[in-house]
């Protein structure tokens, strides 16, 4: 600790807290600059989705009724969607059982396989050895 104390004393102690002040100056100015750019790019979305609407609604009165029309079109949709995915998980629960059963189908099949390897390989040797047995007298 000492060595620190001396290591730090005199003028690079002034530079140390130069450097951190300096930091601590540019770490604010970035700080305030991208509070300026939200709020101007929140300013902007603001008035850009107000101005369309309350122009359109002064031009024809008729087009706030077709907008909620829209929007009531895309509740129903979005309404049907939730309901289809909550049926989802029924769906998959479904699945996983299919898919375990047909595992175990397979499971089956592969032995059946193998039997019928070993089958095919015995009849062979059968036949080898029966010719074996004919050749002799």
């Amino acid at each position: 600790m000492d060595i620190l104390i001396e290591a730090l004393h005199g003028l690079p102690l002034y530079l140390l807290i130069f450097q951190v002040l300096v930091i601590a100056f540019l770490c604010f100015c970035l700080i305030a600059l991208i509070v300026q750019r939200l709020r101007e790019k929140l300013e902007g979305v603001d008035h850009a989705v107000e101005t369309p609407l309350e122009t359109e609604a002064h031009e024809h009165p008729f087009v706030l009724e077709q907008v909620q029309e829209e929007l009531r079109a895309k509740v129903a949709a979005l309404e049907e969607e939730n309901k289809r995915l909550r049926t989802l998980p029924e769906e998959r629960n479904e699945l996983y059982e299919k898919v375990r059963h047909l595992e175990s189908k397979l499971g089956e099949y592969e032995i059946v396989q193998e039997e019928i390897g070993t089958i095919s390989d015995l009849k062979s040797e059968n036949e080898r050895l029966k010719k074996e047995l004919a050749s002799r007298p």
